[in-house]
């Protein structure tokens, strides 16, 4: 163990065993949210409505065994770098019992194994990178209520095989990792081909659409960041095939959360996300109170193996973004994936 984690476990909280928190008496229980707050645009809007999310909840939540809840976010921004600060900076964190963020995949490929070797819980309301879910380079803390992009990926071949016929595929993306992952989903499907049926552009919009323009393929499509201008609008996009996940919202609580969220901020949400980031919170909620202990000394002990344990063993719990069932990946989402056809410019409902 490292000294940093050692630290980190211990704290100023020494009186609990092994594996345990301690919260002193009079003290609040602190969820880290490690979100892309310093940043511009919609990364930005999705990390304002992750602290709003986490202040909703927490507010509508009794003490914990006499112990307030307090949301203290850190900027983990959309950087490798920077989200490492942020990890560091919440596991040293006098109260920190978990974790809830990043905003962006790639901060929690940097952040996720700080914060579970600290021992700490961490659920993603909008990472979609495969790699957070391999269980070959998983952080065992981890858990996402977002999607996994690669089921993206392998509807869309599974679609165009069974229903038109595809043979084969080929996927352009710019060798990050998340295009490698986005690759190997695809041909988990459909096997490699020089003259593919299929081809896969795990790509920016605006360069989906120059090598879409490029390419003679049958079929050409991609995951839902192409659900942009800067694709939809170009000449090529016309007959893409692009999937989306389906709204699962729930009918009912939705618009009550809308509400509510409206009369503590203001405003109502409107950045994607923002229900995943109400789910992330709530099950971060529950976990922590499932895991606790008061103490007679009015202190209250936090067991941090058992806070995994009880977002492990999610099952068809009814979320606002969907129901939940968490698996051994960490993935914990179930929204089923769309299949949309480019149409006239505008993406039309295949299936």
């Amino acid at each position: 163990m490292t000294p940093l984690v050692a630290l980190a476990l211990v704290g100023c909280f020494r009186s609990a065993p092994d594996g345990w928190m301690e919260i002193p008496r009079g003290e609040p229980v602190v969820i880290g949210l490690a979100v892309g707050i310093g940043s511009e645009g919609l990364v930005g809007d999705v990390a304002r409505e992750t602290v709003e999310a986490a202040q909703l909840a927490s507010s509508r939540r009794d003490p914990l065994h006499g112990h307030g809840w307090e949301i203290h976010p850190v900027d983990a921004r959309c950087d490798a770098d920077a989200s490492v600060g942020a990890a560091q900076t919440l596991v040293l964190l006098d109260g920190v019992a978990g974790v809830v963020g990043t905003t962006c995949s790639v901060a929690a490929l940097t952040a996720a194994p700080i914060i579970s070797e600290a021992g700490l819980t961490m659920i993603s309301p909008s990472n979609t990178h495969p790699d957070l879910a391999d269980p070959a380079v998983r952080s065992p803390g981890y858990f996402r209520v977002a999607g996994n992009d690669a089921r993206q990926a392998r509807r869309l071949a599974g679609y165009l095989r069974d229903i038109e016929g595809a043979e084969s595929a080929a996927v352009v993306h710019d060798g990050s990792t998340y295009g490698l992952a986005m690759e190997a989903a695809v041909h988990d499907v459909l096997p490699w081909s020089d003259a593919p049926d299929l081809l896969y552009l795990a790509l920016s919009p605006a360069d989906a659409a120059v090598e879409a323009g490029a390419v003679t393929a049958p079929w050409v499509g991609g995951p839902d960041n192409l659900l942009h201008v800067d694709f939809l609008g170009a000449d090529a996009a016309e007959g893409a095939f692009i999937t989306r996940w389906a709204d699962t919202r729930d009918p009912f609580a939705y618009p009550d959360l809308v509400g509510a969220w409206t009369d503590l901020h203001g405003a109502p949400p409107v950045a994607p996300f923002h229900a995943h980031a109400w789910d992330a919170a709530e099950v971060m909620l529950d976990a922590l109170e499932e895991a606790s202990e008061d103490r007679p000394d009015g202190a209250l002990w936090i067991e941090l193996e058992a806070v995994r344990e009880e977002v492990g063993a999610i099952r068809l719990r009814p979320g606002l973004s969907g129901v939940l069932t968490c698996g051994l990946t960490g993935d914990c989402s179930t929204e089923p994936v769309e299949v949309l056809r480019v149409v006239d410019g505008q993406p039309l409902l295949r299936e």
